[in-house]
């Protein structure tokens, strides 16, 4: 500030420039006179390599971004690359123009429905089978996250528990499945859908004492959606001004 009794040498031009008080009567931290010498003082980080940008490349959309961090700081350890943090990584990868999402050989929860023609709640309650559950995991390890599925578990489950798949659109079941002959089959065999294989979640009002036999149940019941209901079970706060329990 012009006037002020503190001044400073610029790092970058050498420059004399005056330095800004503070509400505390303490001068600025700035080392520069503006905002270009800022940017040439900037410290930049460690160049990626072609080498490093070719890996990230082969497994961008392809694989989980939790595996890609890992596979990537394995790789650069055997190869004398630098190590990276989870974050540099994201960013270099939402610069190339690739998402963290994967949507090669993966499917969510949500595709899997729209593609088979399903409910997300059957096909999310595929996942609590007594035998042979299906296979997933969710997005960047987070608790909260949505859910992936591989193909090869797919059509693992698909042959575990074909009788879950009655009812599916053919297109979709035959383009997940990537196999034409056992889509039919399947559709053959069971061409309506089937009844759950998976227990209900049942719930209980504490106000009213009412036992519910499901969340949807429930959830119809009091005129909310299932995941107001769930989280509410969860978090331990009203839904719809009641509160419930799982049984």
């Amino acid at each position: 500030m012009k006037g002020s009794k503190y001044s400073r040498t610029c790092k970058v031009c050498k420059q004399k420039f005056d330095v800004k008080v503070m509400r505390n009567g303490r001068p600025s931290a700035r080392k520069t006179c503006s905002q270009k010498c800022s940017v040439t003082n900037r410290v930049s980080g460690v160049t990626w390599t072609q080498a490093e940008i070719d890996f990230l490349t082969e497994h961008a959309m392809a694989t989980p971004f939790h595996r890609i961090v890992r596979g990537y700081r394995v790789w650069a350890r055997m190869n004398g690359h630098n190590d990276r943090t989870k974050e540099a990584i994201d960013h270099k990868l939402r610069r190339m123009g690739y998402s963290t999402r994967t949507e090669i050989d993966f499917y969510t929860f949500n595709r899997l429905s729209e593609m088979l023609g399903l409910s997300r709640y059957t096909v999310a309650g595929w996942k609590r089978l007594k035998e042979n559950p299906l296979q997933a995991y969710q997005h960047d390890g987070k608790r909260k996250a949505f859910n992936y599925v591989s193909r090869a578990e797919f059509l693992k489950f698909a042959r575990n528990h074909p009788e879950c798949l009655g009812g599916a659109n053919e297109i979709g079941l035959q383009v997940v499945l990537e196999d034409v002959d056992l889509a039919r089959e399947i559709l053959r065999k069971y061409p309506k859908r089937h009844s759950p294989l998976y227990e209900s979640i049942r719930v209980r009002c504490i106000e009213t004492g009412k036992i519910y036999p499901s969340l949807g149940a429930a959830a119809r019941d009091i005129y909310v959606t299932r995941q107001t209901l769930s989280r509410a079970i969860h978090v331990g706060h009203r839904a719809n001004g009641l509160h419930f329990e799982q049984v």
